[in-house]
């Protein structure tokens, strides 16, 4: 299980820092969609891995971010993910 944060900025953390952590300013998924990308093409090779994707939100973002969002869960996200969800 891997762990991603974010506000303008998406970082890696540990399980106890996402469960307790508080971020502050303006919120850009499109910043965690493109860690999670990463990891996935450095890490978990698709051939090997079911590989499932959770993205919990307070359902904020930049308006100007979403289009870029829906583009990278189209074209990098979505065809490798076993699993997505999005609770809010």
């Amino acid at each position: 299980t891997r762990y991603i944060v974010h506000d303008a900025d998406a970082r890696e953390v540990d399980e106890k820092s996402f469960f307790r952590v508080r971020e502050s300013g303006g919120t850009m998924i499109s910043s965690a969609y493109k860690l999670c990308r990463d990891i996935i093409k450095s890490d978990y090779p698709v051939s090997q891995w079911n590989i499932y994707a959770l993205h919990f939100s307070d359902g904020d973002n930049w308006g100007d971010d979403d289009t870029n969002c829906l583009e990278i869960l189209a074209s990098d996200l979505l065809p490798v993910l076993n699993l997505f969800g999005y609770a809010q």
